[in-house]
């Protein structure tokens, strides 16, 4: 019967530390990387500020739903991306910067006034 108590006590303990901590930016962003859809070299062009034929608008649609983790990730206090710089050092790989970078090139059409 101690048992159960004591189980009870390390289960309560441990879901109110997982209640404490504050989200990580770094998982919202990669549901942001997840979001990112295929585009064209047009739309790519676009998203890079140099002539275009896309359309500005249909793009901005297009990311939208990445671009609202996207946003919403920036403004999260905590982001842990899971990497050991004391063990690889400078050679530690950065799989999450080119998403990130994408997305960071994408996020000023919707405020250019393009659309």
């Amino acid at each position: 019967m101690a048992w159960r108590w004591f189980a009870g006590l390390l289960l309560a303990s441990a879901l109110s530390r997982a209640a404490e901590a504050p989200p990580n930016a770094a998982e919202v962003y990669r549901r942001a990387f997840a979001a990112l859809p295929e585009l064209t070299d047009a739309e790519n062009q676009l998203i890079r500020g140099q002539p275009s034929d896309a359309d500005a608008a249909a793009v901005s649609s297009k990311l939208a739903p990445a671009l609202a983790l996207y946003r919403s990730a920036a403004h999260m206090e905590n982001c842990d991306w899971g990497l050991d710089f004391e063990k690889t050092g400078p050679a530690t790989r950065l799989p999450h910067l080119s998403p990130l970078m994408n997305l960071a090139h994408s996020a000023p059409l919707t405020l250019s006034g393009w659309v």
